[in-house]
């Protein structure tokens, strides 16, 4: 591990990287040594490859196949490939609302304060995953939404993971919204080439009062990435925030979603939807935290697990001391679709308040073969019957996206891992 810290360590320099967050990067290395792994209810995953770290921190030499497009409609867009930024695009009246998507190294320099708070509060997260996230961070994108910016039309945030060569991806996002403002914001991740690498990428929203964000992320890593991908949104006073996973990679991946009501009220949607397939694991840590009084955390999953994958997910809804007439709810659905298919779901509700509302629904089972014979009894095949039925039930959140051009790419992808079943 040290070995690659002074290779990451010179490429912050060479970046320009202020004194705090050299210092930053150190601690983080300390820590990544010494801290326990994340933990995940009965869901083994120590034995992945999750420490194999590997940098190579030259630039994009063999690019994907697929062309970079960049649409002229579009009123902000930030296209990463491996490291590098390729592509910002700002509509020039967002722009002059103070709109700015920049490269994390240069928001360190233009927004050092914001960038700051940000990073010293992740710091606190003390297990080893987020440590190494800061030791070797390479790459990342800012953006900040002004006070009272009501924008029409989502930004686009598009990252391709360069598999070509033996390159761990750390990245982290940061997004801020000041009061007022409302947005939508669509992440999308994906990958190419066929090298086995790491991905550890983390996801920071910050919202001040009264604001409302819709949050729409999809992963579609390969099967040559293994995946530790987490979020974190801290909710301000009468906030909205709807945070949609589409978690549709090939490879074992961990996801870890956590969204804080940290004033009065905040309201917190997290919903995740996935598909598992072949012999991949999956495992989701989901938890809502209300902090605050008349306050809503509310968490909805479905996956559909295929052939011999594993999939688990553990639902975690926390209402604090003090946090009266809170809300807080979860459903967790899995649906197997062979009989060497397994899921498991846990919910865990750890309530310290009186004059609240909570409750958890969970279920893991195999498909309605009723459903499924009546589909067959007109004509349909078993494995379209199938893919109709488990279609229908990751629907139940795909239906609830606002922007129909984020809902039709995701069926796009759903129905290619349903199909493909690669």
């Amino acid at each position: 591990m040290e070995e690659l810290f002074q290779p990451s360590l010179d490429y912050a320099l060479s970046k320009g990287a202020p004194e705090w967050f050299i210092t930053l990067r150190k601690e983080a290395l300390e820590l990544y040594q010494t801290a326990d792994w994340p933990i995940y209810e009965r869901f083994p995953f120590k034995d992945w490859d999750l420490k194999e770290v590997t940098l190579d921190l030259m630039s994009v030499e063999n690019w994907p196949k697929t062309p970079i497009v960049t649409n002229p409609d579009n009123k902000a867009a930030c296209v990463r490939v491996g490291n590098d930024s390729v592509a910002i695009q700002l509509d020039e009246a967002w722009k002059e609302k103070g709109v700015i998507i920049e490269d994390l190294w240069t928001a360190i320099h233009d927004h050092e304060s914001l960038v700051k708070e940000a990073m010293y509060q992740l710091k606190e997260k003390d297990h080893n995953m987020h440590a190494q996230l800061f030791a070797y961070l390479t790459a990342g994108t800012f953006v900040y939404i002004p006070k009272n910016a009501v924008l029409e039309g989502p930004v686009l945030l598009e990252t391709w993971m360069d598999n070509t060569r033996k390159h761990s991806l750390m990245e982290y996002l940061l997004v801020f919204v000041e009061e007022g403002a409302q947005v939508e914001i669509f992440e999308n991740l994906t990958s190419y080439g066929d090298q086995n690498n790491l991905a550890n990428v983390f996801t920071h929203l910050v919202t001040r009062d009264n604001t409302k964000v819709d949050f729409v992320s999809i992963d579609q890593l390969g099967t040559e990435a293994t995946a530790y991908l987490s979020g974190f949104a801290e909710i301000g006073r009468n906030s909205q925030m709807r945070w949609t996973t589409a978690a549709l990679s090939k490879g074992n991946t961990l996801g870890d979603y956590s969204l804080d009501a940290l004033k009065e009220g905040g309201e917190g949607e997290l919903e995740i939807l996935s598909v598992a397939t072949g012999s991949q694991k999956k495992g989701f840590n989901t938890q809502t935290i209300n902090d605050a009084q008349h306050t809503i955390g509310h968490i909805l999953q479905h996956a559909a697990v295929l052939d011999e994958a594993f999939l688990s997910f553990n639902g975690i809804t926390s209402i604090d001391h003090g946090a009266k007439f809170s809300d807080g709810r979860q459903t967790s659905r899995i649906l197997m679709l062979s009989e060497k298919a397994r899921g498991d779901v846990n919910p865990l509700l750890f309530i310290d308040q009186f004059e609240v509302t909570a409750g958890h629904s969970a279920s893991a089972g195999q498909l309605d073969q009723d459903q499924l014979h009546y589909l067959m009894s007109r004509g349909i095949s078993r494995r379209v019957a199938e893919q109709l039925v488990a279609r229908g039930f990751l629907g139940v959140i795909i239906e609830r996206i606002r922007d129909r051009s984020l809902q039709d790419e995701i069926i796009k992808v759903v129905d290619e891992r349903l199909i493909g079943n690669d």
